[in-house]
């Protein structure tokens, strides 16, 4: 973030952001204490386990409980914040492989107390996904920073070789317009699944002052917008690395990417105002700074 932006108004902004979705989205992480209400599931045929809650149940005989069918349906967390880095579509078809071709965020509160309730939270999860596995099997896990402050970093693979069952969809709207990236993976063995997708949007305020989430595109967004993340928190598998024999842990927490909804922008666009005006201004001195008046000269043989 430049230092035009306006870093303590959208610490507050953002804290007020936090406490202002809790009570419009479900699943927000800034209740979520012990995650005791959730089951644990495995899912990708064993290899990655997510929180899940049941979507309906269903006995077969009315009389007993005894035969149970329970649908799971994963659960997906929001929290708020600020962008601090970013990779986001599109992307440039290049040597890179579509295996580690993945889209990226991280947000920080900027030291507000909210945000840190919800960082709290997510450590909560890790507690909650360890009692799992074996003893030493989970990688220890710690917050991303920007600068002095904590910060939440999700990301989402765009392509998998082993589409796993899951249903392919298109890329979303402006990732690959002309569907180049969609071919080259293609060719190479991938697909873009739903477990891939990653919906952007963009809050808009109604007449009613309520707020509408509308469809957008990944290249709305801009370091130091004020942002609601839903994201899936999951345990993968960690490969073995040879040139690391030493790695005892088998699996670590990542934060899943699901969606990117942009909240406020006019931090990002008044410090741009600023710089645009300080540079113009800077432009105009050093204009007046080089030109002087011209040395008389007289004209003859």
């Amino acid at each position: 973030m430049e230092s035009f932006y306006d870093q303590e108004g959208a610490c507050i902004a953002s804290k007020i952001h936090i406490l202002n979705r809790t009570s419009t989205v479900e699943h927000h992480l800034y209740f979520e204490d012990s995650f005791t209400d959730y089951n644990i599931v495995s899912a990708d045929g064993g290899k990655t386990h997510r929180f899940a809650e049941v979507a309906n149940v269903e006995h077969v005989d009315e009389d007993t409980t005894d035969e149970v069918y329970a649908e799971h349906e994963e659960v997906s967390f929001y929290v708020e914040g600020i962008i601090s880095e970013a990779t986001l579509p599109p992307f440039k078809v290049n040597a890179t492989r579509p295996a580690i071709m993945e889209q990226s965020i991280q947000i920080t509160g900027l030291g507000n107390d909210a945000f840190k309730i919800c960082v709290d939270a997510i450590r909560n999860a890790i507690l909650a996904f360890d009692r799992e596995f074996a003893r030493g099997d989970m990688e220890p896990w710690h917050c991303s920073t920007y600068r002095e402050h904590e910060a939440l970093t999700f990301s989402n693979r765009l392509f998998e070789r082993d589409n796993r069952g899951l249903k392919e969809v298109e890329l979303s709207v402006g990732m690959d317009d002309r569907h180049v990236l969609r071919n080259w993976a293609i060719k190479a063995g991938f697909t873009h699944t739903e477990d891939n997708q990653v919906l952007y949007g963009k809050a808009v305020e109604m007449d009613d002052g309520d707020l509408e989430i509308i469809s957008s595109k990944p290249q709305t967004f801009r370091i130091g917008d004020i942002v609601s993340i839903k994201f899936t928190p999951m345990i993968v598998p960690i490969k073995f690395n040879k040139d690391r024999p030493e790695q005892t842990y088998k699996r670590r927490m990542r934060l899943k990417l699901r969606a990117i909804i942009l909240l406020d922008s006019s931090y990002t666009d008044e410090c741009n105002r600023t710089r645009m005006k300080q540079g113009a201004d800077r432009v105009a001195t050093e204009r007046k700074a080089t030109t002087s008046n011209p040395l008389k000269r007289k004209i003859c043989f």
